[in-house]
């Protein structure tokens, strides 16, 4: 900016020095005033610092710490008041861990511990024994079911095992249940199968056939085969949907309790075989029955993995409280795939001491989509201060996303939740600002007021500077454009003739192309002049430079184009010629657009364009000319510039071809002037298309 300005005229200098000390002047008294504010913006954001870390504390991270401990002291009294043994099935115990978990409101589930390191759910039913290596029962020379032989009729051997039973020691039992179900199967006597298979689930869920190798639980295989016979019947139409349903969750839950001794090909064979039954069960269940199936297993899979976190995470700290020795019951958290885990764990007393422990998992989950939105949304904060939940790398858990740089107060959850961390900040940072009253919004008035009318006047200085600047560039581009372009044929022309006049020429032939030459040349020259008349002449669009009347439009396109015919060069160019009938007269200067015209043709032939096409089109109230070519095409870029005085390409095709930048700014001055519009579309190598734009003013329009 500084050099233009160097460089213009001296009142544009003077006036940029006023323009400038104002401005100085202006900015010095503003910043004066914004000093004196200073102070106050600092105290209110202190006192507004003080009031959210209050608010924080005490009432987010209070509030939700006090839920969190009073579901804990609570469950720590329901559980201190019983005396019983774990995992020993007392219904008392069982109840009781149930209805804290209900109605407490913060726990998501429960495990019982006992002090052998057992795992069982809150219906006593075994997760993980305390002995890992479970062995039932003698080899098989002492088993009587092993060596039982069948006869022909199954309800007859059904009642010799029955009899057998009976007599036998009672750690054969999962064995006698097996081959009761299997022959009262064979009988047709399903209901005494279902029992057997009950049995086996209720009283042997884990036990294994040691008598085979590798060992397999009778628990998973009872529930499987009562589940398939189940679903059989569901499909034949002699079972209801709620018995299915009850059979599938329990073959759920079995192969839940067998997850420690089930190996992963096992596993993923007992998966695949629930999976199908599942399937096949369904299009015998409406929609409700399939949500209440899908619940029911999905409940049963999320106990098993909170279990398998716990256990591998926190385990060993959870035994030594079923041992006792950790006295009072801890808060433990575990960090998981899907966030962190928190439990309690209480302590459970029998007559000789600690017998086990009731493990509480906390439901984060539930309290980070139930509970804290709330406490948020209630929380008596200064209008335009927000407070979050976020962990302690930064991600969200609840309320809006805080900015950084306004963050007011910090701090960590508490005890209850440790790995949270609650957020104060301003959701507005110009807050503080606007509350500095009317005397910080009149002196940024003032201001703005000023600068905008010191940069108003700057704007216009250099908008004047520059027009000035570029009116005396064009001036010269102008002379040095014309002078080149009236050179070179006057150059010619005086070669020509000097060679005449000497006499050196060969022959009559030779004189006659040297005339031809410096007529064309001299033709070139008069058709250059004429040129820059019409442009000065159509220059700026000035209407009352034409020469207008009413014109047959048809007519005037049609003789343009025989005219362009007659100058061709080329022989292996064409014209083509698509004026309809019919076309409306309009109010126009037919000299200037029949020269616009022409000019457009002539650049069709020099840039390449062996096949050119004339036609012209009339539709509301509007006529169109159209010219296209089929030669180098013109770039994007440029095709904003070819209308620009003396514009040359940049392209290397089209610098070869001679002219004076002048055509096509004179074909938008006349087309402007009659109140129209040219347009152009191109592309590279694919030709180009001009259309020039009339209003229609005369009859027919």
């Amino acid at each position: 900016m500084l050099k233009p300005l160097l460089n213009a005229p001296k009142e544009s200098r003077v006036l940029a020095v006023v323009v400038v000390t104002l401005l100085v002047q202006v900015l010095v008294l503003s910043l004066f005033g914004l000093a004196a504010l200073r102070g106050q913006v600092a105290s209110q954001e202190s006192d507004l610092r003080e009031i959210s870390g209050l608010v924080l504390e005490r009432n987010l991270v209070d509030e939700m710490a006090g839920r969190v401990e009073s579901a804990r002291e609570r469950a720590t009294v329901g559980i201190s008041e019983l005396s019983v043994d774990v995992p020993r099935l007392d219904p008392l115990l069982g109840s009781r861990v149930r209805s804290i978990v209900e109605q407490e409101g913060v726990y998501v589930r429960a495990f019982l511990l006992d002090a052998k390191g057992g795992w069982y759910d809150a219906r006593q039913r075994v997760l993980r024994p305390a002995d890992r290596a479970v062995q039932v029962g003698s080899p098989a020379t002492e088993n009587p079911f092993e060596a039982f032989e069948e006869g022909p009729d199954p309800a007859i051997d059904l009642e010799r095992v029955r009899s057998l039973a009976g007599r036998s020691d009672e750690r054969f039992r999962p064995w006698s249940l097996r081959l009761i179900a299997r022959l009262a199967r064979a009988a047709g006597r399903d209901e005494e199968a279902f029992t057997a298979w009950g049995a086996i689930c209720r009283e042997h869920p884990t036990t294994l056939d040691t008598l085979v190798f590798p060992p397999v639980a009778f628990g998973p295989q009872a529930a499987r085969l009562a589940a398939e016979l189940r679903v059989a019947r569901l499909e034949a139409g002699t079972a209801g949907p709620a018995d299915v349903i009850l059979d599938l969750v329990r073959l759920r839950e079995i192969l839940s309790v067998n997850l420690f001794q089930l190996d992963e090909e096992r596993r993923r064979w007992e998966e695949a075989r629930f999976e199908a039954l599942v399937t096949r069960a369904h299009p015998r269940l409406d929609v409700t029955e399939r949500v209440q199936l899908a619940d029911a297993v999905r409940a049963v899979r999320e106990t098993e993995d909170a279990f398998v976190i716990l256990r591998e995470g926190i385990g060993t700290l959870l035994g030594r409280v079923a041992r006792g020795d950790i006295e009072g019951g801890v808060r433990v958290t575990a960090a998981a795939a899907g966030g962190p885990e928190l439990v309690h764990a209480v302590p459970v007393r029998g007559p000789g001491g600690v017998t086990g422990a009731v493990v509480f998992q906390v439901d984060v989950a539930g309290i980070r989509t139930g509970v804290l939105p709330d406490v948020l949304a209630g929380l008596p904060l200064p209008d335009g201060v927000a407070a979050t939940v976020r962990t302690a790398d930064g991600k969200p858990v609840a309320g809006p996303a805080p900015v950084e740089s306004a963050v007011l107060a910090r701090t960590r959850m508490g005890e209850a939740l440790p790995f949270w961390h609650a957020v104060v900040f301003l959701e507005d940072q110009g807050r503080l600002e606007r509350r500095i009253g009317n005397a910080r919004l009149l002196i940024y008035g003032v201001m703005a007021l000023s600068i905008a009318g010191m940069l108003a006047a700057a704007w216009f200085l250099l908008r004047t500077v520059r027009r000035e600047l570029r009116t005396a560039e064009m001036k010269s581009d102008f002379l040095s454009n014309v002078t080149h372009e009236l050179k070179t044929p006057l150059t010619s022309i005086r070669m020509f003739v000097e060679t005449l006049e000497e006499g050196r020429v060969k022959d009559e032939g030779e004189r006659q192309e040297y005339l031809g030459v410096i007529s064309r040349e001299a033709e070139r020259l008069s058709g250059l002049i004429q040129r820059v008349l019409d442009l000065a002449r159509f220059e700026g669009g000035r209407k009352t430079s034409l020469r207008l009347r009413e014109t047959d439009t048809g007519s005037l396109l049609r003789d343009t184009a025989e005219i362009f015919r007659r100058r061709l060069t080329g022989e292996d160019t064409s014209v083509r010629v698509e004026i309809p009938d019919g076309l409306p007269s309009t109010e126009m200067d037919p000299e200037a657009i029949r020269e616009a015209v022409l000019n457009l043709l002539s650049n069709a032939e020099k840039y390449g364009g062996k096949t050119i096409r004339l036609s012209a089109t009339a539709a509301d109230g509007a006529l169109a000319i159209e010219i296209a070519d089929d030669g180098i095409g013109i770039s994007e870029a440029e095709q904003s510039r070819i209308f620009t005085k003396f514009y040359r390409s940049e392209d290397t095709l089209a610098r070869k071809v001679e002219g004076s930048g002048l055509g096509l700014a004179l074909v938008a001055e006349i087309v402007g002037a009659h109140g129209g519009r040219v347009d152009v579309t191109s592309r590279p190598g694919e030709g180009s298309r001009f259309t020039i734009s009339l209003p229609v003013t005369g009859e027919g329009s």
